[in-house]
Order: C-alpha cells, then sequence, then structure tokens
C-alpha cells in the first residue's frame, strides 16, 4: 500500500502552527521548546501547554489542563445516559 503525499496546503499550515507554537524557528528548525514538546505523545498545542506550565512552575495545572482538553467529551465520558422514564 502506498502512502498518499501531503497535500501542500496542509503542509504549511502545520509548520505554521508549530512555527505559532515556538516549536520551530523561522527557518524550521526545532528550537528547544520543539524538542521538550516532542517528547509529550500529544498534540502540539496540548503539549506546549504543559510545557508552558512547566516554564511557569504551574506543571500540575498545565498537566491537569492538557488531560482535561485531550478528552473528547469530559462531561459524558465514561458516564452512562440517564433516560427519562415516564
Amino acid at each position: 500500500m502506498a502512502l498518499t503525499p501531503h497535500r501542500k496546503q496542509a503542509w504549511n499550515a502545520a509548520l505554521d502552527l508549530l512555527k505559532d507554537l515556538a516549536a520551530l524557528d523561522q527557518e524550521g528548525s526545532v528550537t528547544d521548546a520543539g524538542r521538550q514538546m516532542a517528547r509529550l505523545p500529544l498534540h502540539p498545542r496540548l503539549s506546549r501547554n504543559d510545557a508552558e506550565g512547566r516554564w511557569t512552575r504551574l506543571s500540575r495545572l498545565g498537566a491537569d489542563l492538557a488531560a482535561l482538553l485531550s478528552e473528547r467529551d469530559i462531561l459524558r465520558s465514561g458516564v452512562p445516559r440517564r433516560t427519562c422514564i415516564r
């Protein structure tokens, strides 16, 4: 099975996001922040959030926020729905 080549527009959007998050410098090289972010198996935005928490000595808050934001629906996750019985 052959891999589908990436779309140039999607590739450029990904690079722009990583630059906005300071994971890449303007030339596209990985920064120290980018190396720290890459250590976590998270979306880049969540990884940056966690790293920022560590840098500002709010690591527990950063980790908690990353965990909450990575859930699809924190209000219904694992909770059975209640049905209305009349």
